[in-house]
């Protein structure tokens, strides 16, 4: 005859088992949080699908379901721990969960067994753990939830696939317009730092267009900077080379206004001017200095015909008598008369100062016309800033 155990090893044996149900209840429990977890997951999942066509509130939606499926795992591990059960907690669920009667945790909760019936209380519940394991007891179950976790599912997906994009709060629509505005920002400074490219790359680079140069370069590196500087900050630097810039053109004044008065004193001209009228009349004042150049190698060598020189000569005349009219063009006029007299003398080194001055007037507006162009750029830099209420662009 098999001898019976004794206590404490009935008592182990009794707080293992209760061990096993509570490892079962907590898986049990995982699993049914999850399922419900996971239904008012695809619940909110909805709002926030119609949220994102209604009012573009939402996150993107793949983040959104990222997030709530880790909701969903967190509900499953926080009702597998809490609360907490210990074994003689344990026991009592086993007790209800397979109608025992307490009799699990009233041989548990036993300090000893001394006596015969609290031996035989002991040995009774040794008996009910070894032939009746957890499982049988703690069932996972399709919860309802779980049953009906395809329709928020479905609508969801059809809401994301279907359902037209309302934007009734303007919030896409505000962020069309601020990534917009940071592009047509980005586009300026790209256009700046053309612009500063193509001043390097003049033919006739002066200093003044080497300090324009450095300027903006200065300019487009701080605006490209990480981070980026303050909108106002960098609306205050584009200022400062703004009027920098400015300053330079009004120096220039004086050329444009030269050109202006030549080109409206020789205006009509009826051909008694000649070519090198017509082309400072068009304002084509390097491609003048270029035929000075011309007629002076022509001097120099010998090679000019008598009638060509003299057809030259009445010509300069014309001109001289054209330029007589406004007194603001006398330097230009003593300089043609000078000329006139070095065609004559065959003298071409006295043609030197009307050729310079020709040049010097050309590159002049040229400088005008590259700081025009420069300050149209700071100004849609500047309109660009003005709009992006944020940070300029790196």
């Amino acid at each position: 005859m098999k001898a019976a155990p004794s206590d404490d090893a009935g008592r182990k044996d009794l707080v293992r088992y209760a061990l096993r149900v509570r490892r079962r209840l907590r898986f049990v429990r995982a699993v049914e949080a999850a399922q419900r977890a996971l239904f008012w997951s695809l619940c909110a999942l909805v709002l926030l699908a119609a949220a994102h066509k209604l009012f573009a509130l939402s996150p993107p939606p793949a983040v959104a379901a990222a997030v709530l499926g880790a909701a969903a795992l967190l509900a499953a591990i926080l009702a597998a721990w809490f609360p907490f059960l210990g074994p003689l907690a344990a026991a009592g669920a086993a007790d209800a969960a397979a109608g025992w009667k307490e009799r699990l945790s009233s041989a548990l909760a036993m300090p000893r067994a001394t006596r015969p019936m609290e031996q035989a209380v002991i040995e009774d519940a040794r008996r009910l753990a070894a032939s009746s394991p957890p499982s049988r007891h703690f069932r996972a179950r399709v919860r309802r939830e779980l049953r009906f976790a395809p329709l928020p599912a479905a609508a969801a997906v059809a809401i994301l696939l279907w359902a037209p994009s309302l934007d009734l709060a303007g919030v896409a629509a505000s962020a069309r317009a601020k990534a917009k505005e940071r592009e047509e920002l980005r586009d300026a400074v790209r256009k700046l730092e053309s612009r500063r490219e193509e001043i390097r790359k003049m033919e006739r680079p002066v200093d003044r267009a080497d300090k324009v140069a450095q300027k903006i370069d200065q300019l487009a590196r701080e605006l490209n900077q990480t981070p980026p500087p303050e909108r106002k900050e960098a609306m205050a630097k584009v200022a400062s080379v703004a009027d920098e810039l400015r300053q330079m053109r009004d120096g220039l004044s004086k050329a444009q206004s030269t050109a202006e008065r030549l080109q409206k004193a020789l205006t009509p001209d009826r051909g008694e001017s000649g070519e090198l009228g017509r082309m400072m009349r068009d304002g084509k004042f390097d491609a003048a200095a270029r035929e000075i150049a011309k007629l002076r190698n022509k001097l120099q060598d010998g090679k000019l015909p008598a009638e060509e020189k003299a057809k030259l000569e009445r010509e300069m005349k014309s001109l001289m008598d054209r330029l007589s009219r406004d007194k603001e063009l006398s330097k230009i006029e003593q300089e043609l008369a000078k000329a006139l007299q070095g065609l004559g003398a065959s003298q071409e080194a006295m043609m030197d100062d009307l050729q310079r001055s020709l040049q010097s007037l050309d590159g002049e507006l040229s400088q005008d016309e590259m700081l025009a162009e420069a300050l149209r750029d700071l100004e849609g830099l500047a309109e660009a800033l003005a709009k992006d209420k944020h940070r300029c662009p790196s």
